[in-house]
C-alpha cells in the first residue's frame, strides 16, 4: 500500500487500484488526475518489469492511451530482450496506437519483434485489426486466421475479440461485393 499526495489530498495506491484517503473509489475524473500525477512523476528507469507493467495497464485501462504507449515502448527498450515481455507488451502496445488512430504504427512497432516465442492469439487479434483499419484486407485476414487457430483453449475474452475482427471484416467484404 502507497500514500501519496496531489494538490494537499491524500490518495493511496493499493493492489491496482486507487482511493482517497477514506478507502473510497475515485470518480474517474479525480482517477485521471491522480494517475496522470502520478505518470508525471514517475521514473520509469526505477522501476521493476512489475511496476512498469502495471503503469502501462492501469493507464490503458484508464483510456490514458499516450502515457500507456510511452510506457510499453520504455519496457521494450528496458526489458525486450526476454520474450515473455515482449509477448506481454506488444498486444498492449498495439492496441494504444490503435486507439490513438495509428494502425501503421501499431503494426510498424510489432512486426520486427515478432517471432514464434512471442506471438500470441492477442498480438494476431490486435494486428488484423490494424489491417482493418487501413485497409489491409488479405493482411487482415491472414492475421484473424492465425489468431483464430490459437484460441481454442482459450478464455472467451480472446474468442470475443477474433470474433469481433471477423464480424468487421465479414461487414466490410459484404460491402464491397456490393
Amino acid at each position: 500500500m502507497e500514500r501519496f499526495e496531489v494538490e494537499g489530498k491524500t490518495y493511496i495506491y493499493h493492489n491496482g487500484n486507487y482511493f482517497d484517503e477514506s478507502y473510497c473509489k475515485l470518480c474517474n475524473a479525480e482517477l485521471r488526475k491522480v494517475i496522470q500525477y502520478r505518470n508525471n512523476h514517475a521514473n520509469y528507469e526505477d522501476m521493476t518489469y512489475d511496476e512498469l507493467l502495471d503503469t502501462i495497464k492501469i493507464h490503458k485501462d484508464n483510456e490514458i492511451y499516450v502515457i500507456a504507449k510511452s510506457a510499453a515502448e520504455f519496457c521494450l527498450r528496458k526489458f525486450g530482450d526476454d520474450d515473455s515481455v515482449v509477448k506481454t507488451i506488444l498486444p498492449i502496445l498495439s492496441s494504444c496506437y490503435r486507439k490513438l488512430n495509428q494502425p501503421n504504427e501499431a503494426i510498424g512497432r510489432t512486426l520486427p519483434y515478432m517471432n514464434p516465442s512471442t506471438s500470441s492469439p492477442a498480438l494476431f487479434t490486435s494486428l488484423a485489426a490494424a489491417y482493418c483499419d487501413i485497409g489491409d484486407y488479405v493482411n487482415a485476414k491472414r492475421y484473424a486466421g492465425r489468431a483464430y487457430a490459437r484460441v481454442a483453449t482459450l478464455p472467451n475474452e480472446y474468442k470475443i475479440e477474433i470474433s469481433n475482427v471477423y464480424a468487421r471484416l465479414r461487414a466490410i467484404l459484404d460491402d464491397e461485393k456490393k
